[in-house]
Order: C-alpha cells, then structure tokens, then sequence
C-alpha cells in the first residue's frame, strides 16, 4: 500500500470503459438520430463531471440531468454541450438556468404559463416539452397541444427545441403498454403540429427502448443505464455484436486478520460460526458505504415473491444468497455474519490474506456513500481522485 493510496473503501472508475460504451451504442443508433447522455443522479454514481467529460472527449455533445444544480455543476466542470434539465424546476432556479444556459423542461401547462410569463420580462428560455403519455409524473396532456403552442407563438423568448416522453415500462418483456404511450406522443404531435407548432427533436427512447424499437429513435436517444455499463433488463437481448464495459469495481481493503478455530463465533448477534479452522479478515467497508444496501424489493409476480422470501428467511440462519460475491485475488469469499456500519468480517478459508490486501465488493452505484472516495483511471492510469 502505497501512500496517498485509497482508505479502507473506495471505487474505482474507468473512464475509457464509458467511451467504449458510448461508442458501441452508438453503432445501434437509426440514420440521423444522436446520443443525448443522462448523467442524472450523479452520472448513475460514476461521478457526472468525470463522467460528462469523458464522453465528450468520445464525441458526445447532448446530455441530459434531472436538476438544475446538476446542469449548473456540469457547466462549472467546463462542459460545453447541450444540457436539458428534464425534472421540474421552479422560478428561483431560472435565472441561472438561462445564463448558463440550460434548456429547461415544460412539464405541465401551467409550469408553461409560468415559464412563458417570466421569460417575457427577463431573458430567452431554451425549451423541451414532456408530454404525459402514461407515466403518471409530469408532462403536458395530447388535449394540451394547441394550447402549449398557443403560448408558445405569442411568447418569443421562448425557444422550443424538443419534445419527449418518458416510458415507464420499457424495461418488461411485453411492450404493449410503451406502444400504447408512444401512440399517445404521437396523438400529442399531431395536434402540435395541426396547430401551428413545430418540432425541431423528439426523444423517446430510454436505455431499453433504445435496443428494442430503432424506429422509436428520432433525432435523439436518451442513455444513461447502458452508458454505465450496465444492460437495462435482465431477460436476453438479441443485440448485433454489442459489447458493453462495466467501468466501475467497488474495492475494500484489509484492516485486520486473524486465525479462528472451529467453532468460533464472529459478528453481531453471533450468527456467524466457523464450521472449521479458517482466517478472518476484517475489511474497511459497511452499510455506511453503501455494501449490502438494496432498493426496496417489489415482487413482480408470485416466484419472484418466493425468491425474495427465501433470501430473507436464509439470513436468519446468518447465510446470504444470491446477489454478487467479495473477490479477492480472482476468487470469491463469503461474509461472515451480518455486514456492519463500517467494518465487515470475511471468511478466507485457507486463503493468505494480509493487511493492505484489496478485496472487490459488490457495492451498488447510486447507493455507494458519498463518503467513499472515487478514484478514477484513463489510459491505465489514476488521473483523479474525488476525495471525501
């Protein structure tokens, strides 16, 4: 361990994995449509400044957030692409949305009055307009088109450049319900258009429409899940040669270590029992970290909810299943017991593990801490670490 070397826990960031990734969606894209990157949530926890960049250095030139801080921090980072800011916004926030500038969201008729009233009196406001197809969030009805267009025309210091939906079932394997709300945005640019209104983009697609509807593809696509290196469903997918790289590895380091005789009991509650000889180490990471935390489980039908209940019954019995295993040195270890605030046990086995020693760990992205620090990695080499 060398100094200025990561603490007990940190993740570690391939930026040229996310160019590749960028790049091989791009080879799916339909003729003339482009990548719109969403680097919401932190860029998914890979850190969206690093993030941003790395995919602008790759050619990408649209990106998308859910907030106007994140756009503004974005702009502070020196990116100079087009930025939508896709979740509401309220008026205190405009001002410096439109200096940077950032293109703002429509996300109702009213939010649209207001934003057409006070871009009147104060400065231009670059302009998406979300239509609410079935999601059940936000967005302009289809009845609401001439009337969004109305507004629209007799307010110059707007300027419409897009129109978009989001689909809340793009992920499942029937697609009926995305048609159905594709049909919907269509019945919504339709009575735009017939109106007066025009339409300089449309965007639809998420991650998993993306793969599975290229004539959904339009002028933009928006990506974040398969930017990440992740496939946005579980099923398989038939993809023509798509090759994604997963650029994030949580890692942990070895703290402590020591010889258990059978029989020896390790953790809280003392659920962990050694059946025989092995050596324990204690690593630097735990809930605080954000190992072992989980979004909240909805079980999709009854074998799902079977699956669910049994995992739950297991760790009473201090046994954990499924779910991605603790690596080190290539092999997987078991969890010794409960995970705790900050220090988890191992079991290595016969294993030679030592102080200082790195362990990979299944740590989620958006549910990794913010106290664990990212160091990230180009050309092989470290070229930044976002300390605590």
């Amino acid at each position: 361990m060398t100094e200025g070397a990561p603490g007990g826990c940190w993740a570690e960031i391939d930026l040229d994995k996310v160019g590749h990734n960028y790049r091989e969606a791009g080879r799916l894209l339909a003729p003339g449509a482009r990548i719109m990157a969403v680097v919401k949530a932190d860029a998914y926890g890979l850190g969206a400044e690093q993030t941003a960049q790395a995919l602008a250095e790759a050619g990408c030139g649209d990106f998308a957030v859910t907030t106007v801080a994140e756009g503004l921090a974005l702009r502070r980072s020196g990116l100079r692409g087009n930025i939508l800011v896709l979740g509401p916004t309220l008026p205190p926030e405009w001002p410096a949305a439109a200096e940077s500038p950032l293109a703002l969201a429509a996300v109702g008729l009213a939010h649209l009055r207001q934003l057409a009233q006070w871009a009147a009196g104060h400065s231009p406001v670059r302009l998406h307009l979300e239509v609410e197809t079935g999601m059940g969030r936000t967005g302009l009805l289809p009845e609401q088109a001439a009337a969004a267009w109305a507004l629209i025309r007799d307010t110059p210091e707007l300027r419409p450049e897009g129109v978009y939906t989001h689909f809340a079932r793009g992920a499942r394997r029937d697609l009926a319900y995305t048609e159905r709300q594709h049909a919907r945005y269509e019945e919504f640019l339709r009575a735009y258009r017939a109106a007066g209104g025009t339409v300089p983009a449309r965007h639809v697609c998420n991650s998993s429409v993306f793969l599975e509807r290229p004539a959904y593809h339009y002028e933009y696509v928006r990506l974040g899940t398969l930017l990440s290196g992740q496939w946005p469903f579980t099923r398989p997918f038939p993809s023509p040669g798509l090759t994604l790289r997963d650029p994030w590895q949580g890692k942990a380091r070895v703290l402590h270590v020591w010889d258990a005789p059978a029989g020896a009991r390790a953790g809280y509650h003392s659920l962990y029992r050694a059946r025989r000889p092995t050596r324990l180490a204690v690593i630097g990471a735990g809930y605080a970290h954000g190992l072992g935390v989980t979004p909240e489980l909805y079980p999709k039908n009854l074998l799902d909810f079977l699956k669910i209940t049994a995992k739950q019954a297991a760790l009473l019995a201090g046994c954990r299943l499924g779910g991605e295993k603790p690596r080190w040195q290539g092999q997987e270890v078991k969890i010794a017991g409960l995970i705790g605030m900050q220090l988890t046990i191992l079991d290595m086995g016969t294993n030679d593990c030592r102080v200082g020693d790195e362990v990979l760990i299944p740590l989620r992205r958006v549910q990794t801490g913010y106290n664990v620090e990212r160091c990230y990695t180009k050309d092989g080499r470290v070229v930044e670490f976002r300390r605590i």
